[in-house]
């Protein structure tokens, strides 16, 4: 009998592991997680990357197409300010702007109620209408019996827009390196090419709060059916949060309001731009 009991403990003995080996397999699978952890992060990141770059195209694509097909651009753009021109910065407490567009819009950009020559380039252009805050869009301008009454502030750019922000510091500082361009062509230089038209740059939001079914002709005048069905385009893939992650179109305007605005490119909030150009 004591020999049956002695060969079965020699049996489980066998069987068992010690704390030594545990912890030699706890630490490869820390190992093995360490290292294919950050990898399915960075494939997410790409994933979303290039879903970012796609939808920004299709952004491009389906204004662009509009325009063709119609002779004017759709209305509603949101103007990425809430009622009375206050930045999407920072509202009891939350940050509803991604911090590049509001860092950019405060800094960079003077908020200015746009004038009467500049509400009629954008009218030209198709651009009756535009939203603000939580609001559906409204008209851009208004008649009254002393004129034209226009409604709406805009971030008006008044030097080079960044990327990137060091955010380090007390206050964020832009990082040179990181100037948007369309075609290799900073904002002060496309405005200089495009002098003898447009001496205003003016950013709007591709928001659902964009009209897609009807095309306004005749400075708003003519209301017609588009030509084209396009579905909602311009959401941004990352994360919202409750943030205005809509990609940002860059419309050059004329403030003698004798040219119809137009559409320079469109960035990101966060990541890069595309020239209306490039399709």
């Amino acid at each position: 009998m004591k020999s049956i009991v002695s060969s079965k403990l020699r049996k489980f003995a066998v069987k068992s592991f010690s704390l030594i080996e545990l912890l030699i397999v706890i630490a490869i699978m820390g190992a093995l997680a360490a290292l294919i952890l950050p990898h399915f992060a960075t494939s997410e990141s790409q994933a979303k990357d290039t879903v970012c770059d796609y939808n920004q195209a299709g952004t491009v694509r389906f204004l662009n197409m509009f325009r063709t097909m119609n002779g004017v651009y759709p209305s509603g753009f949101h103007t990425g300010l809430w009622d009375g021109g206050a930045t999407l910065e920072n509202v009891d407490g939350e940050d509803l702007s991604t911090p590049p567009t509001c860092y950019n819009m405060a800094n960079k950009s003077t908020i200015e109620a746009l004038t009467e020559n500049e509400s009629k380039s954008l009218a030209a252009a198709g651009i009756t209408k535009l939203a603000e805050g939580a609001k559906t869009a409204s008209a851009i301008y208004s008649e009254d019996g002393e004129g034209t009454v226009t409604t709406f502030k805009v971030a008006k750019i008044k030097g080079d827009w960044y990327e990137t922000y060091d955010t380090t510091g007390a206050s964020p500082v832009a990082k040179e390196d990181s100037v948007l361009e369309f075609n290799g062509r900073d904002f002060a230089q496309i405005l200089a090419d495009n002098s003898d038209k447009y001496d205003e740059m003016i950013p709007l939001f591709v928001a659902p709060t964009i009209d897609w079914e009807n095309a306004y002709l005749d400075s708003g005048d003519t209301e017609v059916e588009s030509k084209i069905q396009v579905p909602l385009v311009g959401k941004c893939p990352w994360p919202a949060d409750g943030k205005l992650r809509y990609y940002i179109t860059f419309f050059l305007v004329d403030s003698t309001g004798k040219n119809p605005a137009k559409l320079a490119g469109t960035a990101c909030p966060e990541c890069g731009v595309l020239s209306q150009t490039a399709f």
